[in-house]
C-alpha cells in the first residue's frame, strides 16, 4: 500500500483476495413487493460480534402489520395538535445501559443482513450490509436506534471487496444498541483492474453515496414491507469509515433535508480529503462535527500521521487516539495481514481492534446514542483518563480538545509572524532568555504546492514552534485575573518534532508565577502519559492537575510559563491549544 499526491496518494491496501459473502445464508430470490427495486440478497442471521461466526438459524422477519382495532370511539373531539404518523410515532429503542465498559460486548444478540440497492451514487446495484441488534427471538430489536453508515477502505487485487470485512467492530457497536450500514464502494476504488489514485472528487462520490444510502433508509424504513420498520432514529446517525472511507466522511453533508441528524464521525486511519485539491472556498463540513480519530502509529503510508492533519483542523469537539505498535490494515478483520510497509507491527491486530472498540463504542453512546451521556463515556473520549493501560500492549496516545467555542488561554491559530500574537484576551506573549516562538503551520505538508481553497481550509493548523539553546529560557502566557477560577487542570497539546521515534524526553517544564512572587513548577513529561515518549512526534494532551502546582496562589496567578532551565540540550517543542479546565 502506497500513499502519494505529495503527502498522499493512491492508497491501496496490502494484497490479498477478493471477499465472497459467505458467512450468511442463501439468498433470497425476487423482488420485495412495494419495494423501488432494491433486492434482499441473503437473510439474517446471528453474528457474533468479537469473531464475526455466525448461527445457521434463519430469522423469522417480524410482523410488522398493525394490529386491527374492532372498538369504536364515541363523543372524542379531534386533539388541538394531530399525533405523529409512521416512524415519527415509534417509541426509541431500549438500549444497553451506558455504564457496561464499551470494551466489553453489549447485552443485544446481532445478527446481519445484506441488500442490494438498485442505484447508489454512480453505481448501480450497491450491496450494503446491515449488522443490526435483535430481539431473543432473532427479529430486529423494537424501537427506533441510533445507527452508523460505514464506508470501507481500499483493497487490492481487483475488485477489492471488503466492506463486509469489519465484523468485531460493526458487531461490537451492535451489540450496544446501534444499527450499523456497510457500503460495498469498491467500484468506485476499481472501476479497472488497476483502481484509480485517491483525488477530491472520488472522497466527494463515496461520501455522496453515504448520503444517499442515510436517506434512502429513512425512507425505506416507513413502508410497510421494510425489512427493519420504524427502527432507525433519524436524529442519531453518525458516519464513520476507514481510510479512504474514513476521509470520505468528512465530506458528508451534515445540512440535510431528509431529516437526518448526523451527531458525529469516526475515521479509522482515515486519508485527509484537505490536503487534496479542494475548491476554492469550500468548508468541510465534517470538521464542525464532534470527531474520533483512530491513528495507527506504524501506519506504512505516511510521513506524518494523517489524523493528525484532521485532529487539528477541527472546529467540534475531537480526540484523537493513535495506537502505538500499530498498523493501517488492523481495522480489518480477515484481511489484516500482509502488512502494507513500513516498521514490523508491535502488537497483534486483535489489540488494534480492542483499542477501536472501546474508545469508539464510548464516542458513539456519549456523543450519538445518549441524550444524556454518561461521565465516564464524555471523559474517555473528551477527558483526561482515556484509555484503560490493558486494551493493547503497546499503549495509546490520547489527545483531546474541546470546540472552537471553548475559552482557551491561547490557541496560537492566528499568530501572525510580527508581532508574535496575543492570548485569547488580548495580552502580548513574551520571551526570555534563549528562548524564541514562532507561528508554525503544524502540517506543513499538507498544504505544500496546493491551491489556495486548501490553504484556506488548513489555515486553522497551527502551533507556536519553541526553539531554545542550552542557556536555556521561558515563554511567558500572560493569564486574566481569576483565571483559575472554577478550574481543575491546565491543558495543552505538545509534541517534540525533532526526536527520534523510539526515545523521545522532554525538558521543558510548566510554571505557574502569582503576583506576591511565588512559583509552582512540575515537569511536563510526568504528565504526558508513557506511551508518548516512544511516539514524541504526535501532538500529545498533557492534563496538569492543579494539586500539583504547589507553592503559588493560584488566586493571583499572573502567567502559565513553558521553561527551559539551563544547562539543558537544545531543543524544539510544538505547543497548541493551551486551556483551563
Amino acid at each position: 500500500m502506497r500513499i502519494s499526491s505529495l503527502i498522499l496518494s493512491t492508497l491501496l491496501i496490502g494484497c490479498g483476495s477478493s471477499i465472497e459473502i459467505a458467512d450468511e445464508a442463501p439468498a433470497e430470490t425476487g423482488v420485495v413487493e412495494g419495494d423501488t427495486g432494491n433486492t434482499v440478497v441473503d437473510t439474517s442471521s446471528p453474528l457474533d460480534p468479537d469473531t464475526g461466526d455466525l448461527d445457521t438459524g434463519v430469522i423469522v422477519p417480524e410482523d410488522t402489520a398493525p394490529p386491527s382495532d374492532t372498538g369504536t370511539m364515541m363523543d372524542t373531539a379531534p386533539p388541538d395538535t394531530p399525533p405523529p404518523m409512521g416512524c415519527a410515532a415509534a417509541p426509541l429503542a431500549v438500549d444497553p445501559a451506558s455504564t457496561i465498559d464499551p470494551a466489553t460486548k453489549g447485552t443485544l444478540p446481532t445478527a446481519t443482513k445484506t441488500v442490494t440497492l438498485a442505484k447508489l451514487g454512480p453505481l448501480a446495484d450497491v450491496k450494503v450490509k446491515i449488522t443490526y441488534p435483535t430481539a431473543p427471538d432473532g427479529t430486529p430489536h423494537p424501537g427506533r436506534h441510533s445507527w452508523v453508515m460505514f464506508h470501507h477502505a481500499v483493497h487490492g487485487p481487483y475488485p477489492g471487496v471488503v466492506y463486509d470485512d469489519y465484523p468485531t467492530i460493526h458487531g461490537h457497536w451492535a451489540s450496544h444498541g446501534f444499527y450499523v450500514f456497510s457500503i460495498d464502494g469498491s467500484r468506485v476504488f476499481f472501476p479497472t483492474t488497476t483502481g484509480t489514485s485517491l483525488t477530491f472528487t472520488q472522497q466527494q462520490t463515496v461520501a455522496n453515496m453515504m448520503s444517499e444510502a442515510i436517506t434512502h433508509f429513512l425512507a425505506e424504513q416507513e413502508k410497510p414491507t421494510a425489512d427493519f420498520p420504524c427502527r432507525l432514529d433519524p436524529a442519531r446517525v453518525a458516519v464513520a469509515g476507514h481510510s479512504r472511507g474514513g476521509g470520505a466522511t468528512l465530506l458528508v453533508p451534515t445540512a440535510r433535508t431528509d431529516g437526518a441528524k448526523i451527531k458525529g464521525l469516526i475515521s479509522f486511519q482515515g486519508v485527509d480529503p484537505g490536503s487534496l485539491t479542494v475548491p476554492d472556498g469550500y468548508v468541510i463540513p465534517g470538521f464542525d462535527l464532534p470527531a474520533l480519530w483512530l491513528d495507527a502509529a506504524l501506519d506504512g503510508d505516511v510521513i506524518y500521521p494523517i489524523n493528525a492533519l484532521q485532529y487539528g483542523r477541527a472546529r467540534g469537539p475531537s480526540t484523537m487516539v493513535t495506537i502505538l505498535g500499530s498498523k493501517h490494515t488492523f481495522t480489518f478483520d480477515s484481511n489484516a495481514t500482509p502488512h502494507q510497509g513500513g516498521t514490523t507491527p508491535t502488537i497483534m491486530p486483535s489489540e488494534h481492534k480492542a483499542v477501536c472498540v472501546q474508545y469508539s463504542t464510548a464516542f458513539l453512546r456519549a456523543r450519538v446514542r445518549d441524550a444524556a451521556p454518561t461521565a465516564s463515556d464524555l471523559d474517555r473520549v473528551f477527558g483526561q483518563s482515556g484509555l484503560a493501560s490493558t486494551a493493547s500492549s503497546g499503549g495509546v496516545l490520547f489527545s483531546f480538545r474541546p470546540a472552537k467555542a471553548f475559552k482557551f488561554v491561547a490557541r496560537f491559530d492566528d499568530l501572525p509572524t510580527v508581532p508574535l500574537g496575543k492570548t485569547e484576551d488580548g495580552a502580548a506573549f513574551a520571551m526570555t532568555g534563549s528562548m524564541t516562538a514562532l507561528p508554525y503551520e503544524t502540517h506543513a505538508t499538507s498544504v505544500a504546492s496546493m491551491g489556495t481553497g486548501t490553504r484556506r481550509v488548513s489555515k486553522e493548523v497551527l502551533s507556536v514552534q519553541l526553539k531554545w539553546e542550552t542557556t536555556g529560557g521561558a515563554f511567558d502566557v500572560p493569564l486574566s485575573a481569576g483565571a483559575f477560577s472554577g478550574k481543575k487542570a491546565v491543558v495543552f497539546d505538545l509534541a517534540m518534532p525533532n526526536e527520534g521515534l523510539s526515545s523521545g524526553t522532554t525538558p521543558l517544564e510548566l510554571e505557574v508565577k502569582d503576583s506576591a512572587g511565588g512559583t509552582a513548577t512540575t515537569p511536563i513529561k510526568d504528565h504526558l502519559g508513557a506511551g508518548w515518549f516512544t511516539r514524541p512526534r504526535r501532538l500529545a494532551t498533557a492534563y496538569v492537575p492543579l494539586a500539583k502546582l504547589t507553592g503559588v496562589d493560584l488566586a493571583k496567578a499572573t502567567s502559565i510559563r513553558i521553561v527551559a532551565k539551563s544547562g539543558i540540550v537544545a531543543g524544539v517543542a510544538l505547543l497548541d491549544s493551551l486551556r483551563l479546565e
